[in-house]
């Protein structure tokens, strides 16, 4: 069952007053999509499995954006499946996207809609939130494939 415990979305900014390193490293998936504040900096949409060991450094100086967490519990059995045979989640892959603006745009809105749900009292909000997070996963996959 979805709950607050296994599902995580905030602004970028705000991610180290939320959650200490170790914790996510070894607890959660994390998506983040991480805007640079350079001239000429794009965006990354960025996958992290809790199995392989996170590179250091390839954050951009006071980086914006968006985060989100979540454990194999708060996904449908379904995904739970799929999971570890998706490119972005698998450990031979780079799990880092360079989006163009449309698709900045499009991932910026469904951090946008899940920042507004999870502070909802929507009774089915972490089923909605799963949503999100599926479509997030299924853009990238598109953008995999391209």
């Amino acid at each position: 069952m979805n709950d607050a415990k296994q599902f995580y979305v905030f602004r970028l900014e705000e991610r180290n007053r939320i959650f200490s390193p170790q914790q996510r490293q070894t607890d959660y998936y994390a998506i983040s999509l991480i805007a640079g504040n350079t001239p000429g900096a794009g965006t990354m949409l960025c996958f992290h499995n809790p199995q392989v060991p996170q590179a250091t450094g390839s954050c951009p100086p006071k980086p914006t954006g968006f985060f989100c967490l979540f454990n194999t519990a708060f996904l449908s059995a379904k995904m739970q499946t799929l999971l570890h045979a998706l490119p972005m989640f698998r450990k031979e892959v780079n799990p880092v996207y360079f989006l163009d603006p449309g698709q900045d745009n499009n991932f910026r809105e469904l951090f946008e809609k899940m920042l507004v749900e999870v502070n909802n009292n929507y009774t089915f909000k972490y089923e909605l939130l799963g949503n999100y997070l599926a479509e997030i996963i299924h853009q990238a996959l598109k953008i995999h494939t391209e």
